[in-house]
C-alpha cells in the first residue's frame, strides 16, 4: 500500500475528512479496491492491474493511464466493476487518460445490488 493510501486510511477511521489520494504505485498484478469514501486520482500511467473494484471515487485524468489485463484464473474475478454489492456506489470520472481492458472478464457498472455512474 503506498503511503499516501496508509495515511489517508488512519485518517479516515479517525473520523477526519476522507482524503484526496493519487493511485500511483498500484502494484503489477494487483486488483485495488476503492472503498467508500476514498477518492482517487490516476495521473500516472499505472502498473497493469487485473481489474478494480470502485465503490468510492475514481478519476482518471490527462497524463494517466490504467491497463486491465483480466489475467486471473476464474472468469469472476477478471470482472472491473464500479458501485459493487448491495449499498455500494462507485463513480468513475474520465476526464483525460485511458483506460485500456484486454483479456478476460466485463466491466460492469452498478453490480450485486450496487449503483455506479
Amino acid at each position: 500500500m503506498n503511503s499516501k493510501i496508509g495515511m489517508c486510511c488512519v485518517a479516515f477511521l479517525a473520523g477526519m475528512t476522507p482524503c484526496l489520494l493519487n493511485a500511483q504505485n498500484w502494484s503489477e498484478g494487483s486488483s485495488p479496491v476503492i472503498t467508500s469514501g476514498q477518492s482517487i486520482t490516476v495521473d500516472v500511467a499505472e502498473s497493469n492491474i487485473v481489474r478494480f473494484v470502485d465503490n468510492g471515487t475514481l478519476t482518471v485524468v490527462p497524463g494517466g493511464s490504467v491497463t486491465l489485463t483480466g489475467s486471473a484464473a476464474l472468469l469472476v474475478d477478471n470482472h472491473t466493476m464500479i458501485g459493487s454489492g448491495a449499498g455500494q456506489s462507485g463513480t468513475l470520472s474520465m476526464t483525460g487518460g485511458t483506460i485500456t481492458k484486454q483479456g478476460a472478464g466485463m466491466v460492469a457498472v452498478g453490480y450485486g445490488g450496487g449503483t455506479g455512474t
